[in-house]
């Protein structure tokens, strides 16, 4: 029974009110989360009207490049196509070609400056081998358009990841509809239909954030981990983010810290052998003095400021998704949840200070999204738990 309403705070008597609609439309509504494959099955729909609105819009938004072939991928595509057998002049001047009639803010290239001997940026990309290599049979049989498949479905696998989690946490239409926003976020749709690494990225820390959830301490399931985190560092540098979640993991379980710890280094250890002159991502420096180390902080907080301000203009459900993420883990900060969050928001953000170009549109920040959703997931999945008990 519950106590009597002048007993009760106005915060708590709207959450109250929430629970109890949301389940009233539970007995309402049809539930179709008993059934196992329906929610799948609508999720792929939004998938599909997802990727197919992107790819029949293709052009530039706000002086912002929103095309499915952005300049990054051209690098992606060449590598690809060279592994299906063409030499490197003639793969650069297909992707030159493609380009000049599919690109958008980067239409005409000249291919003599993407072949590898030729490409100063060819050393940041060249250790980045799982997409370009998982792209090589969709584009035997699709051409050049195959290279967006990964893309795509990394966006469904990551999709599905976070309703998988929302339904064993008995909270399943929290993550459905979180689910549901991320595939009509114009970010995430920007950086995930298209040729680039980045839905990749975010759809293997979509896995990793479910092993790393997962509190058995078998030798497979530490196996899979570090499968994980090097699939993670063969597609794009993002070291910083395993460092830290090998600190967060390594109060609960050294053997799991240290899997994260050693595998990470290991697999981003071609990087460090590759490096170029613009570091060991795009446009970074090499900090080579203490300046550049104490200005550190600074270009932190104003890359933070930047792509909020920018979500805040161009795409409001994930600047929300991610600060009811900051508020809901911080209010909770000693569950494990809410630890992987920060771990992880720290290290997207590092990654794009390491990167130093303000503006980016939450490119780098993308491994953020499925840690956010667990964070609200699992603060109101608790929180219902708890109304049910004292309803």
């Amino acid at each position: 029974m519950l106590p009597r309403p002048h007993s009760l705070g106005i915060r708590s008597r709207f959450t109250i009110l929430i629970v109890r609609i949301g389940l009233h439309l539970n007995r309402v509504l049809l539930d179709f989360h008993a059934y196992r494959l329906i929610p799948y099955i609508i999720l792929v729909g939004f998938l599909i009207i997802a990727v197919t609105s992107r790819i029949l819009f293709n052009g530039m938004v706000y002086e912002f490049d929103y095309g499915v072939y952005q300049p990054d991928g051209i690098h992606y595509t060449i590598r690809t196509l060279m592994w299906l057998g063409n030499s490197d002049y003639s793969a650069a001047d297909t992707v030159a070609n493609w380009y000049a009639e599919h690109g958008t803010k980067v239409k005409f290239i000249n291919p003599q400056e993407y072949v590898p001997q030729n490409n100063p940026g060819w050393p940041v990309i060249a250790p980045r081998v799982l997409y370009p290599l998982l792209s090589i049979p969709f584009v035997m049989f699709l051409g050049i358009p195959g290279m967006l498949v990964i893309p795509s479905l990394s966006l469904l696998v990551t999709m599905f990841a976070i309703y998988y989690y929302s339904k064993r946490s008995g909270a399943p239409w929290i993550g459905f509809v979180i689910a549901i926003s991320v595939s009509i976020s114009p970010t995430v749709l920007r950086w995930a239909v298209s040729n680039c690494t980045d839905g990749l990225l975010m759809a293997i820390f979509a896995i990793a954030m479910l092993l790393l959830l997962n509190t058995n301490e078998s030798n497979w399931t530490l196996l899979k981990i570090a499968i994980v985190v090097g699939l993670a560092c063969l597609t794009r540098f993002c070291l910083p983010i395993w460092i830290l979640l090998s600190l967060i993991s390594y109060k609960s379980s050294k053997k799991r810290s240290y899997a994260i710890f050693f595998s990470a280094v290991l697999f981003t250890a071609p990087t460090f052998m590759y490096k170029s002159d613009s570091g060991t991502i795009p446009a970074s420096d090499n900090f080579s003095t203490l300046n550049d180390y104490a200005m550190f902080p600074v270009t932190f907080l104003k890359i933070f400021f930047i792509e909020i301000a920018q979500l805040a203009a161009l795409d409001r459900i994930l600047m929300m998704l991610i600060l009811v993420a900051i508020f809901l883990s911080f209010i909770t900060l000693s569950k494990l949840e809410s630890q992987l969050f920060y771990a992880v928001f720290l290290g997207v953000f590092t990654l794009g200070a390491i990167n130093g170009v303000l503006g980016v549109n939450f490119r780098y920040q993308l491994p953020l999204i499925p840690f956010s959703a667990v964070g609200i997931i699992a603060f109101l999945g608790q929180l219902k738990q708890k109304i049910k008990v004292r309803v």
